[in-house]
């Protein structure tokens, strides 16, 4: 066990295992669950979008991969073409000739690349992305990424208990309550197409037969 980080995963999933045994056990799968989301709440359980966490590493440490795009072969058909013998002479003629009358190969040109100018592009687009970020509201927090997070006090809304960790769901006090707030917009699930339940059973009496 001592190759996971995460002891109460391991203790939950072992506990699990015998919920067979006593059935309460079941519960302790919770522990082996990480939920990575971060969702700020307001005192009317809605989602402001003025609320936010700072992230101080670079945005691309816990980007999401790009997209793979498969490269399409295209498949080129040979067709055989048929060639006069007065052409081919006529070819290997003109070959011979341009062979004759070629001039002598140049000097050599260094290739080498001045690798200062390309250093410092690649140094000028490094310094070009930010060391830190924020964090919206609702966003995908990994257990990798809860180190790096803080809260902005100095913003509108923040935390009711500001020691506690930046991830999960976050309770908020507004600091500024007369101003109008701006919240993310919800949209509740539609009733179309949902089955109707099924009716329940008639009462009944059940007489089990004596042995």
């Amino acid at each position: 066990m001592g190759r996971f980080t995460k002891m109460s995963a391991v203790v939950g999933l072992a506990l699990w295992s015998q919920h067979w045994f006593w059935y309460p056990m079941s519960h302790f799968m919770e522990l082996a669950l990480q939920p990575t989301v971060l969702i700020g709440l307001n005192h009317d359980l809605k989602l402001p979008t003025a609320f936010s966490v700072v992230c101080s590493t670079k945005p691309s440490v816990f980007a999401y991969p790009k997209r793979l795009e498969e490269k399409k072969e295209e498949k080129k058909e040979l067709v055989a073409t048929a060639v006069l013998s007065t052409t081919a002479k006529a070819k290997a003629r003109l070959a011979k000739q341009e062979a004759d009358h070629k001039a002598p190969p140049p000097a050599a040109v260094d290739a080498e690349v001045d690798a200062a100018p390309v250093a410092a592009i690649v140094a000028e687009e490094k310094a070009k992305e930010p060391t830190s970020f924020n964090v919206q509201n609702p966003s995908r927090v990994t257990l990798a990424q809860l180190p790096h997070l803080s809260f902005d006090l100095s913003q509108r809304y923040v935390p009711v208990v500001p020691t506690r960790r930046p991830a999960g769901i976050v309770l908020l006090k507004d600091r500024h309550p007369h101003e109008k707030e701006s919240v993310v917009a919800v949209q509740a699930p539609s009733q179309a197409g949902a089955e109707e339940e099924a009716d329940a059973p008639e009462p009944f009496e059940f007489e089990p037969t004596p042995l």
